[in-house]
């Protein structure tokens, strides 16, 4: 199969500035506020698939649709004017000529071929529109939902693979089938035996009585359940513990945030304390330091004080003479530098009182600070997180009991889903041959539409993924052993989007 993608979107008009859009080879995102024209490049391209709904109001003054289309051999531009079936086509491409396309008419010369040969089909095919085997002409619209989604369709509980209107089911069905394998089914299939249908409607008629009979002992479980739970105004209930849960977080929120507060205060004092710490313990030093000098000036002058004294004047080694050196006296220096030491011991035994009161008013901040931290801690840890729990806990009790209703309202569905199908298969005639192309979605085709859900699903990381498969019966996916049509609209839309097989 030829690969393409497209690679610009220009809309152009006389006189106007051309609108260009550019896509690359892959993923691309278009992101934007409501009402800026998102849905209209969806819409422009649709208009060069040979859709017959105009995209855009000519009296804007813009008229033309051109698509770039990018191939493995070349490029080419398709062109279509507002309100006109006719497309021009310049190719680069040697498989595509270059000319004037018509929406209908001789195939060569139609939109379809165009698409076709991208996708390495070069000639015109005939499926089978409904069960009564009569014939239409594949076109690019048969099969054009499977891959073009609008808004409408992407939350939609029915398959993509399907259009939206249900007559027209088998011709797509059948456009797959041929897409896959190559399968026209040019020729009627054979009636199968009678007696084999019979013994495969009763084992379907057996299957689905079985079925109701679980959905029915199901259901009386489950209703027990609800019984336990009482009358509760659930959705009452439940937004009252989810408001609740909010007042508390946010309760948790602010005390970490003062929590934080306190830590940076606390940090803050304790560093404060430890500068008057060390000043204190300089001071204390300084103190002993002073209180020394003044016992060494006291020393002195009492020394200078006792000069007087008569000495032995005789030596009592060699009983001569000794005369008395003469010293400078020191006692005026020593008393002046003793009064000065003692005005500075003065003021610093002030500075060390004035330091130590900020010392004992650091360490009662720091106190504070520390117990307003702990209480905080204990509210936090003791209060807040278990009542958060206890509520969350309850909440989830609640949310079961939901889950156990909507248990019941599937179960009910799911029940008049079988009653209309074994309504169905004993109400049908059993010598009328039928055309039904689920049935020939044999399990090779299927395996592959398979293991590729279950890379796409797995390289998405989709939340506790075990296993996914194509259903051919509601021509959807399943997973994890849920039908899409069962998930909400975010999941739907998901799976839509992202993990139908195109």
């Amino acid at each position: 199969m030829s690969k393409f993608f497209i690679e610009k979107l220009i809309i152009s008009g006389t006189g106007k500035t051309d609108s260009i859009i550019e896509f690359s080879n892959g993923l691309n995102i278009i992101c934007g506020p409501s009402d800026t024209g998102k849905s209209y490049i969806i819409n422009c391209i649709d208009y060069l698939f040979g859709s017959d709904e105009t995209p855009i109001d000519a009296a804007t003054g813009y008229d033309c649709i051109n698509l770039i289309i990018k191939t493995s051999n070349g490029s080419l531009k398709l062109s279509r004017k507002i309100d006109t079936n006719k497309v021009e086509v310049s190719s680069t491409d040697n498989s595509i000529n270059s000319g004037t396309y018509k929406l209908t008419g001789k195939y060569e010369k139609t939109l379809n071929s165009i698409w076709f040969r991208l996708i390495g089909i070069n000639e015109c095919y005939s499926i089978i529109k409904n069960e009564h085997f009569v014939k239409q002409t594949l076109t690019w619209r048969t099969f054009i939902h499977m891959f073009l989604l609008f808004e409408n369709r992407i939350i939609d509980k029915k398959s993509i693979m399907l259009p939206t209107t249900g007559f027209a089911d088998t011709a797509a069905i059948t456009s797959l089938l041929f897409l896959a394998n190559g399968n026209d089914f040019g020729d009627m299939m054979p009636q199968e035996e009678k007696n084999i249908k019979e013994a495969k409607k009763k084992a379907v008629v057996a299957y689905i009585n079985n079925e109701l009979s679980k959905f029915a002992e199901r259901k009386g479980q489950l209703i027990e359940t609800l019984k336990l739970n009482g009358s509760v105004d659930l959705d009452e209930e439940i937004s009252s513990l989810v408001d609740e849960i909010s007042l508390k977080e946010t309760a948790i929120t602010a005390a970490i945030n003062r929590n934080q507060q306190l830590l940076k205060e606390l940090t803050n004092t304790n560093e404060h304390l430890s500068e008057c710490n060390t000043l204190f313990n300089r001071y204390q030093e300084l103190k002993s330091q002073y209180t020394s000098d003044v016992q060494r000036l006291s020393f002195i002058v009492d020394g200078e004080a006792n000069k007087e004294i008569d000495y032995n004047s005789r030596c009592p080694f060699c009983d001569g003479n000794l005369v008395p050196k003469s010293t400078p006296n020191y006692i005026e220096a020593s008393k002046a530098e003793f009064k000065k030491i003692i005005l500075q011991l003065k003021d610093l035994e002030r500075a060390i009182t004035a330091i130590n009161n900020e010392r004992l008013s650091l360490e009662q901040v720091a106190t504070n600070l520390s117990n307003e931290k702990q209480d905080i801690e204990n509210l936090v840890s003791t209060e807040l997180r278990p009542q958060i729990a206890e509520l969350q806990h309850k909440l989830s009790q609640y949310r079961a009991v939901v889950a156990t209703q909507n248990e019941i309202d599937i179960i009910k569905q799911f029940s008049t889903d079988k009653m209309a199908d074994l309504v169905e298969i004993e109400s049908e005639e059993e010598s009328t041959l039928k055309f039904k192309p689920k049935e020939h979605l044999e399990r090779g085709i299927l395996d592959i539409i398979d293991e590729y859900l279950n890379e796409l699903l797995e390289l998405c990381k989709f939340e506790n993924f075990t296993s996914v498969r194509f259903d051919r019966g509601d021509m959807d996916i399943v997973v994890n052993g849920k039908k899409k049509k069962l998930y909400g609209k975010g999941y739907r839309a998901f799976l839509n989007v992202t993990a139908n097989p195109k």
